[in-house]
């Protein structure tokens, strides 16, 4: 193995999947910027994933979920969690 490569585990990839994701939704690096109302520069020093105070205003803004954007974080929607339903009639 290359000592200089860098690293890279299934969750690291993961995480940079959910960041170029949002990128996509918004169009690219730089409107997802704009949307947010940052610089491409900020989006850039992020690096391979969405910092976590970012994760819910990227969420709001491209509609990418939380969890797509932070796995390591964030559990997947789970059908199971549904809204109590009053039973009474």
């Amino acid at each position: 193995m290359d000592a200089t490569a860098p690293r890279t585990t299934p969750l690291t990839e993961t995480k940079l999947e959910g960041l170029n994701a949002a990128k996509r939704a918004a169009g690219n690096a730089k409107l997802l910027a704009e949307k947010l109302g940052i610089t491409g520069a900020a989006i850039s020093r992020w690096g391979d994933e969405v910092p976590l105070k970012w994760v819910i205003p990227v969420e709001g803004a491209t509609g990418v979920s939380r969890h797509t954007l932070r796995p390591d974080m964030f559990t997947p929607p789970s059908a199971a969690t549904t809204p109590h339903q009053d039973e009474a009639a």
